[in-house]
This record gives C-alpha cells, sequence and structure tokens, in this order.
C-alpha cells in the first residue's frame, strides 16, 4: 500500500467509527509477512480514530516496541470505568458491560507487561492482573 500521509488519512478516516472493519483490515494485514510494520501502522490509524489503546498496545507489544505511553491512556481510563461500578460482582446489566470489557482487556494486555519500561506503568499493569480473577466472579 502507497499512499502519501495525506491521501492516507482520508482513506482511514473514511471509516473513523468502524471497529470491525478496523479489524478485518487489520486482520488481512497481519497475513503479510513481508510487511510486519504494516499492522502497526494500521493499528496507530485505528487507534486515533477509534480511541481504544488495547489493540495498539498489544501490537507495540508484539513489535517489541514500548506499550508504554498507549498503557498509560488505557490505565486512566479503566480507572475511570472501575469508577462507575458499585462492585466487582454487579447485577446491573451496564456495570456487568463494563467490568466484563475491564477484565476482557486485561486479558488481552498481559502479554505487554515484559515489553513495559516504565517501573510505574508495570506495577500498575500487574495490580489490574492481580484484579482480573475478581471481575465477575
Amino acid at each position: 500500500m502507497s499512499l502519501s500521509e495525506v491521501d492516507g488519512a482520508a482513506w482511514a478516516d473514511r471509516r473513523a467509527g468502524d471497529r470491525s472493519w478496523w479489524n478485518a483490515l487489520i486482520t488481512e494485514a497481519r497475513k503479510r509477512a513481508d510487511r510486519p510494520e504494516l499492522v502497526l501502522v494500521l493499528e496507530r490509524l485505528a487507534y486515533e480514530r477509534l480511541g481504544d489503546p488495547v489493540p495498539l498496545a498489544r501490537a507495540l507489544a508484539e513489535a517489541e516496541s514500548e506499550p508504554d505511553s498507549v498503557l498509560r491512556v488505557w490505565l486512566a481510563s479503566a480507572a475511570a470505568a472501575l469508577d462507575t461500578v458499585r462492585t466487582l460482582n454487579p447485577r446491573a446489566t451496564e456495570e456487568v458491560r463494563v467490568v466484563r470489557r475491564l477484565r476482557n482487556e486485561i486479558h488481552q494486555l498481559t502479554p505487554c507487561l515484559p515489553h513495559v519500561r516504565s517501573a510505574s506503568v508495570a506495577d500498575e499493569l500487574r495490580a489490574w492482573i492481580a484484579l482480573r480473577p475478581s471481575l465477575l466472579s
């Protein structure tokens, strides 16, 4: 794919809020062994448009890059999300969705831990990993 930066941004903006489209595109990019950097570029574009730091953090870790800055964004949003629920095992539908999403995101981010360089980010991620079994248990 050879798009200028302006054309590439316009192309990506056309599907800005469509996570399913981005997932399909990134899945196809992962099949291209000759272009491993393409996944990282696409995940970064998706993050800029969708605001979900989890896939980008995983892609950075897979590329053995530092996921710290993206994990900081997730840690802040996860703490804010957890503040919206009254218990780790809620009954209310919306609270169940929040806790389930957090549990799934923690699972997806666990492989990032060995690639984290910041001790404070690593400590916070470890605390979330330790909390995961308590979520909806």
